[in-house]
This record gives C-alpha cells, structure tokens and sequence, in this order.
C-alpha cells in the first residue's frame, strides 16, 4: 500500500469514529510529515430516506469523497444510490433497489 494510500486511511478512519445518532455532521484534520489531511462527513434521515456523505483533502488538493442515499419505497422495499470519487479522479455510481 503506497504511503498516500496510507494516510488518506488513516485520515479517514480518525474521521469515522462511532456515530451518533440522529443526523449529525463532524470534521477534522490530520498532521503527517507530508501535510495536513481535513475530512469532513455528515449523515441524516427525513421523509423515509436516509443520506450520508463524506470527504477527504490531502495536502496538494487530493481528493476522496463518497455519497450514499437509501429510501424505503414501501413496507419491504427499498431503494437506494451510492457514488464515490477518489485519488486520479476514478468515479463510480450505482443504484439499486431491493424487495423482501
């Protein structure tokens, strides 16, 4: 694992403690011999849908961050989208629905 890969890591495991409960939103950096890398993350539920995003920035402007989105359609059904971006600006997307 490469020592950016490590530190973007690290600074986004210190950033994603145990979470609280309700909607909420927190930031924090991190200090390493290359620089300082800043997160920030938040989460929430209304209306039946529940929403949670988070991002990462290293010390020359790299970049991370991911969104997911999960919505109860009806009794048993669900909905929902993720997406991330990341280091060497790969991006992905994805919707899915599921039904018990």
């Amino acid at each position: 694992m490469s020592a950016m890969r490590r530190i973007l890591l690290l600074a986004a495991t210190a950033m994603l403690a145990a979470p609280a409960a309700g909607a909420w939103e927190q930031s924090g950096s991190v200090t390493t011999p290359n620089g300082t890398w800043t997160g920030s993350r938040s989460t929430g539920c209304a209306d039946g849908t529940c929403s949670r995003s988070g991002s990462v920035t290293g010390p020359q402007g790299q970049a991370a961050a991911r969104q997911r989105q999960v919505t109860r359609m009806a009794p048993g059904q669900w909905s929902g989208t993720r997406s991330a971006s990341g280091l060497g600006g790969r991006a992905y997307s994805r919707s899915w629905t599921r039904s018990r």
